[in-house]
């Protein structure tokens, strides 16, 4: 006795109405993370720059104290990412890592260079203002919802601190 299989009809898959729908709910969830997303990958860069920046400073001052010798640290915001020039070595912000128009770096009040003196004070002959002076890195440079970030050297004797607007203390050039 010969037994014919019946054959079934296979339902597996999904309906294109399914498919779309799957598709808008992920589109809705990525309209909402992708703010938020994008104010921390800022924040990174910002805190990446400030970093960088902080390490350029106390390198000039450690060598000032180490050689004897004035030091600089210049900011040339003529490129893109910025670039900090210390002991005559350039060094693009984000090690070329970062986008364009991605980080600013500002000094306030104006200094170019910040320039330390054989003891590692800051060389008070560059600017008629007392400390502090403030080093703003933003991310991005420009525009609404930018990260910013701040260095703040304190005192003659070249004391630096990290900070950040809204933070206790922070001065108003962070702001």
């Amino acid at each position: 006795m010969v037994y014919w299989r019946q054959r079934k009809s296979s339902t597996a898959g999904f309906t294109l109405l399914e498919v779309l729908a799957v598709i808008v709910v992920i589109g809705v969830l990525a309209a909402i993370a992708s703010p938020g997303w994008v104010q921390f990958l800022n924040g990174r860069r910002a805190n990446s720059a400030r970093d960088q920046m902080l390490q350029a400073i106390r390198l000039a001052q450690s060598e000032a104290t180490r050689t004897r010798l004035p030091q600089e640290v210049r900011v040339d915001n003529s490129t893109d990412p910025p670039t900090i020039v210390v002991r005559g070595q350039r060094e693009v912000i984000g090690f070329g890592n970062f986008p364009a128009s991605s980080v600013g770096v500002q000094v306030t009040p104006s200094r170019d260079p910040i320039r330390f003196l054989a003891n590692g004070a800051i060389d008070p002959t560059t600017t008629s203002n007392d400390p502090p002076f403030v080093v703003v890195i933003s991310a991005p440079a420009t525009g609404a919802g930018a990260a910013r970030r701040c260095l703040v050297i304190e005192s003659l004797l070249g004391s630096i601190r990290q900070t950040s607007p809204g933070e206790p203390g922070a001065p108003a050039g962070c702001s």
